[in-house]
């Protein structure tokens, strides 16, 4: 199970979204592994923005899982990856019983419309900062219920969690289109 996961794991942290959806028939081994770890880090890490990679990504991120901090990390990846193919998954976690997890739909939605580019490797530790430049969906209403970090107190979400709600019921259509 050891080697087996860190294979799997290392693909990941390459980008490959083809292991990433080999992963999910891997679970019952990975789950055994002492490293599982390490698996949970690299879907953490993950950035790539291929279709194949978003539909396993959101797969992760909208099923509880048995490997403990899955489901969060992948929420944490996706919402690192804001594009509209992503919408409808964070779009499910502002559903969630976690608030973690409704905290990324958060932050994911947040940074799609302010036009962020998401964290890559080169951006990471950058000390300089990317200002969006085009951000066609950002209006003084989002801009009011944006947040690229955490909540300070319980129930501070409520208000954030509502109107992106309402955001991605009144938008979704025009986001589903083809571009």
């Amino acid at each position: 199970p050891n080697l087996s996961t860190l294979g799997i794991t290392g693909l990941i942290r390459l980008g490959d979204p083809a292991a990433l959806g080999r992963s999910l028939a891997m679970f019952p081994t990975i789950k055994q592994s002492q490293i599982r770890g390490r698996f949970v880090g690299a879907v953490g890490g993950y950035r790539d923005s291929s279709a194949e990679g978003l539909l396993v990504l959101g797969d992760m991120a909208t099923r509880e899982s048995e490997i403990e901090g899955l489901q969060a990390e992948a929420a944490y990846a996706l919402r690192s990856i804001p594009t509209r193919e992503a919408l409808p998954y964070l779009a499910k976690l502002l559903d969630s019983r976690d608030a973690e997890l409704r905290q990324q739909g958060v932050v994911g939605f947040s940074s799609f419309v302010t036009n962020w580019k998401g964290e890559t490797p080169g951006t990471l530790n950058s000390t300089t900062s990317t200002k969006p430049t085009n951000a066609p969906f950002r209006t003084a209403d989002t801009d009011r219920y944006t947040t690229l970090g955490g909540f300070d107190r319980p129930g501070d979400e409520e208000p954030y969690v509502t109107f992106w709600k309402a955001w991605w019921v009144q938008h979704e259509p025009e986001l589903r289109k083809p571009q």
